[in-house]
């Protein structure tokens, strides 16, 4: 038997099965569709997506670190060099509690928004 149907895997390969294989592959293409006659998907809409184009903002930087220049509060200050001064570092200088009007203050944080750090 050298025909196609000794081709076929085992499972095919039997009366039944292979008569149903002679009509699938004898019986030509399914029946064609016409475009014009298919019906149009409807849109879908999502109701919390904003409307219009979507824009992305540019990308933001973390501000610069305050750089000391000589005579500054930051060179006199600040020890540790990283633009900040610390209650510790004002305690050790002598200037703690520091009031809004010294220019150090400028370069320290003020927890409770009162005018003086470090109390």
């Amino acid at each position: 038997m050298n025909d196609w149907k000794s081709n076929l895997p085992w499972f095919l390969a039997g009366g039944a099965s292979a008569a149903l294989v002679t009509v699938l592959f004898t019986a030509g293409p399914g029946p064609q569709s016409d475009p014009s006659q298919v019906e149009a998907a409807p849109r879908i809409t999502n109701p919390v997506a904003p409307v219009g184009p979507i824009t992305i903002p540019p990308a933001t930087r973390p501000p610069a670190p305050q750089v000391a220049t000589p005579g500054s509060p930051l060179a006199l200050y600040d020890d540790n060099g990283n633009g900040r001064i610390t209650c510790a570092e004002a305690r050790a200088h002598g200037i703690a509690p520091v009031s809004r009007g010294h220019p150090a203050y400028e370069y320290m944080r003020d927890g409770d928004g009162d005018g003086v750090a470090c109390e």
